[in-house]
């Protein structure tokens, strides 16, 4: 079992124990352990005395305070990963700079391993499969990123990295189109369209080979779609919504510096953005995603699903 180190008041550190990882340690509010420092770990034991004592305090699950003195041997920040393991007399906190995808995925909500799972199987994703999560004290020492800046990926070394101890979705979905060979503002432009799919996977077809999303297409197959709808084409898709997208000039005439591939980009991106509000956006960008799954993942045909 992994859990995450973190800040609490201004120069101390705490762990907090799920209730499910508790509840196997038999650890509640108000017992009181001895704390060790062993071989680069820390050591919590009921019986085996030491001058530090450390008591149990109670929040939304069991949290402990690592003592100062022992943390000053193994200088533990907020951040840094901890393998908990059961003992006879108590458990013991390991140190780790990272930790497998798999260790990661265990102690967050089941929902990013059906993300993840999703992207490999049915959206055809190919992800590496020995990523890694390193702690983000150590990139942050590595790389020095801005205080806006949530994530980081190391595509060579399959590492990602993440700033807070459960990131939003959108940002592990980008970190790891990264590691898929995706840069920064593609990991961008695709990951809303693979949550958007996630969230609707019961109304599309899989699998689908997402990220060939933007190269799939032509301007006749998107008029096509949007011609379902009752409109003539993605400049009347434009008009209805009242947007004039950054390739048209105010009368909805293609700049001559953009190309008809440009016209795809900007209308699956235009789908896409919005799509997660409903009306004919999601319909939209459902019927993309159905037809790529026809042409891309050997999905069957409109005609042959009747």
């Amino acid at each position: 079992m992994i859990v995450t180190a973190q800040k609490v008041g201004e120069n101390s550190v705490e762990v907090v124990l799920p209730k499910k990882t508790a509840q196997e340690l038999d650890i509640r509010e108000g017992l009181e352990l001895y704390a060790h420092y062993d071989n680069g770990s820390i050591l919590f034991s009921r019986t085996k005395e030491s001058p530090y004592k450390v008591k149990v305090r109670e929040g939304t699950s069991p949290r402990i305070t690592i003592p100062k003195e022992i943390n000053t041997l193994l200088n533990i920040e907020p951040g840094y990963f901890l393998e908990v393991v059961k003992l006879d007399d108590g458990f013991k906190l390991i140190p780790r700079e990272e930790i497998t995808l798999e260790e990661f995925l265990e102690h967050l909500d089941k929902v990013f391993r059906e993300v993840y799972e999703f992207m490999k199987k049915d959206l055809m994703v190919k992800l590496p499969d020995d990523i890694k999560v390193a702690a983000w004290p150590v990139v942050e020492k590595k790389y020095r990123p801005r205080p806006t800046v949530l994530a980081i990926a190391e595509p060579h070394s399959k590492t990602i990295a993440f700033r807070y101890t459960r990131p939003s979705l959108i940002d592990f979905i980008h970190e790891l189109i990264h590691l898929a060979g995706g840069d920064e503002v593609y990991a961008a432009d695709i990951s809303p369209i693979i949550l958007f799919a996630f969230k609707n996977r019961n109304k599309i077809k899989t699998p689908i080979d997402i990220m060939k999303i933007f190269d799939a297409f032509t301007l006749e197959d998107l008029n096509k779609i949007v011609q379902k709808y009752g409109l003539k084409d993605i400049k009347d898709y434009y008009r209805v919504s009242g947007v004039v997208p950054y390739l048209y000039d105010p009368n909805y005439n293609r700049l001559p510096e953009y190309t008809e591939k440009d016209e795809v980009f900007a209308f699956i991106l235009e789908v896409s953005a919005g799509a997660p509000y409903g009306y004919i956006h999601e319909k939209l960008m459902i019927d993309v995603l159905n037809e790529l799954a026809e042409r891309t993942g050997n999905a069957p045909s409109e005609s042959e699903r009747k």
